[in-house]
């Protein structure tokens, strides 16, 4: 159980990351 919801976190987390790396890259342009 832990290791699957370490999983999710992770995935979670990287997924906001993708989304996040782009979204700032065009905001500082």
């Amino acid at each position: 159980i832990v290791w699957f919801r370490w999983r999710g976190w992770d995935y979670t987390l990287k997924k906001a990351t993708m989304m996040i790396k782009p979204r700032s890259l065009v905001s500082t342009s």
